[in-house]
């Protein structure tokens, strides 16, 4: 069946039953699970939309496993140095971990040596629609003006990213490919989403859900949606399909942990996590941030959204004659 990453403006999710977990497996203590703290390693820096998943998940976990969940910021390779924390933590349920859509977009492209196996997907938090974004007062009126730019003066125009192999390369290498070339720029969440604004780069490649307060506030104007339809929060946005062009590059937010994490205990965490996605308070903030999925994701569902997700860009990728070597 064909995924369709289409995002309401409000998460539609039936109230599911928590399940409890069975007895400890061998080689870990027996007793109640979790004991102390689960701590959550964000793959990026803070003010990124992984970032702000794992605090907005991480301030209601608490609550429901009846322990102190702190967050953790591992940067660095695309997102990937904070993966590779996560797949070597010991698999007893008491470190898990922000997976984006990121992270599988630079596996495809061969960007570390991270795998999908290399880790047990408990639940999808959100998604979000990619844009192009341009800062106040630079003078851009729309994405048409940006391609003609592009042609008239090659790799003047300097593109704000997330790093290499990600979604945001893919969509400065395409469009360089069909003949507007542009400068891939990686920086950190924070200097990234106002790289705009403070002149260090012309556009900036995010999801509406990072930066939705620049939006309100008139800092940041999206100028072309990544997908083949518009956004219905921003219907005067184009699709940049209007423009010739098949970039359907959206991106999401998962929690996962080691592969190797027990069945009784994957069940506790996906079963918290449900309960969190599922509660008022987080749907509420999914909506203002026009990133709700329309269902809940869990467990063995999350692991064949991630699959599917990863087929889906290495056909685009091969499409695009960007596929690793």
């Amino acid at each position: 069946m064909k995924r369709t990453f289409c995002l309401p403006a409000v998460l539609c999710a039936a109230s599911l039953v928590f399940a409890g977990a069975a007895g400890a497996p061998a080689g870990f203590a027996q007793g109640r699970f979790p004991e102390r703290p689960v701590e959550i390693i964000v793959n990026f820096g803070p003010g990124g939309s992984a970032d702000q998943a794992a605090r907005s998940v991480g301030k209601l976990l608490p609550e429901v496993l009846g322990v102190a969940v702190p967050i953790s910021n591992v940067t660095g390779a695309s997102g990937n140095a904070g993966l590779t924390r996560l797949r070597d933590a010991r698999p007893d349920g008491h470190t898990i971990g922000t997976f984006t859509g990121i992270a599988v977009t630079t596996m495809v492209q061969g960007v570390g040596k991270l795998k999908l196996e290399d880790f047990r997907f408990l639940a999808i938090a959100d998604a979000g629609t990619s844009m192009f974004f341009v800062g106040k007062g630079s003078g851009v009126k729309s994405f048409r003006e940006v391609l003609d730019l592009a042609k008239k003066s090659p790799n003047k125009i300097r593109v704000a990213t997330a790093g290499l192999g990600t979604q945001d390369d893919i969509a400065v290498r395409a469009l360089t490919a069909a003949g507007y070339p542009m400068v891939n720029v990686p920086m950190d969440p924070g200097p990234r989403h106002t790289a705009p604004i403070a002149g260090h780069a012309e556009l900036l490649f995010q999801q509406i859900d990072g930066v939705v307060s620049f939006v309100e506030a008139g800092d940041l104007k999206p100028i072309v949606v990544f997908d083949d339809r518009r956004h219905p929060s921003f219907a005067d946005v184009p699709a940049i399909s209007e423009f010739g062009l098949d970039l359907k590059l959206p991106n999401w937010r998962s929690f996962a942990a080691p592969a190797a994490l027990p069945e009784d205990r994957a069940r506790v965490l996906t079963g918290a996590l449900e309960k969190v996605l599922a509660s008022k308070e987080y749907r509420d903030i999914c909506g203002k941030q026009h990133k709700c999925l329309p269902r809940l994701i869990l467990g063995e569902d999350a692991r064949k959204y991630a699959a599917q997700y990863y087929a889906e860009i290495s056909a685009l990728m091969k499409r695009l004659g960007l596929a690793k070597k």
